[in-house]
């Protein structure tokens, strides 16, 4: 009992230090400064063809946010980073 204790212990260090890792490679590579970008450029940023995004936007549980602007849409790229951030943490990135 005792060493399982330890052994959950120790498991969660590792993903405590695993995570602070990828946290701070991510703030590296942030750009300071946030910004608008049309459907085109979001999805340039994030790497996703037009079905992906489209998915992302509309049919998972964890969705970008866009809003409204004049009949347009625009994805802020704070909200991009975060959905980045939010899907990988949830889909097993740092097991």
């Amino acid at each position: 009992m005792v060493m399982s204790i330890y052994n959950m212990i120790n498991d969660l260090h590792s993903k405590h230090d695993a995570f602070q890792v990828y946290i701070q490679k991510f703030t590296d590579s942030v750009e300071i400064g946030d910004r608008y970008m049309t459907p085109q450029v979001a999805m340039d940023y994030l790497g996703f063809c037009k079905g992906t995004f489209d998915k992302y936007r509309y049919n998972s549980k964890i969705k970008i946010k866009g809003c409204q602007l004049d009949g347009k849409t625009w994805f802020k790229k704070s909200d991009l980073d975060r959905f980045m951030l939010t899907y990988q943490a949830n889909s097993g990135f740092l097991s």
